[in-house]
């Protein structure tokens, strides 16, 4: 998955119902991340940092051909979700 804000992108690489290393998009450090369909309109990717007490869970639903995501962290560094797009797409 791909996060764009104009010439920026940050790239979250996640494995379906497998653990993938990459890099997370919210902090950028080290993270596995994996993904799964929980039903025809719902896939769900969660990250877990290596290093860090802390997790993001991005719930992703297709309805009526538009995309939403909503994004809810946990652990050390939990903020609200719109702060961590912010912080994304301002890079």
């Amino acid at each position: 998955m791909i996060f764009y804000k104009e010439e920026n992108h940050i790239e979250l690489v996640f494995g379906l119902m497998e653990w993938r290393s990459g890099s997370n998009p919210f902090l950028e450090i080290p993270s596995f991340s994996t993904g799964c369909w929980v039903d025809e309109k719902t896939f769900v990717i969660q990250t877990t940092m290596f290093k860090l007490t802390q997790e993001f869970t991005l719930t992703c639903g297709w309805e009526q051909g538009l995309l939403s995501i909503q994004v809810a962290p946990a652990g050390f560094y939990f903020k609200d979700q719109v702060e961590y797009i912010n912080e994304v797409m301002s890079r």
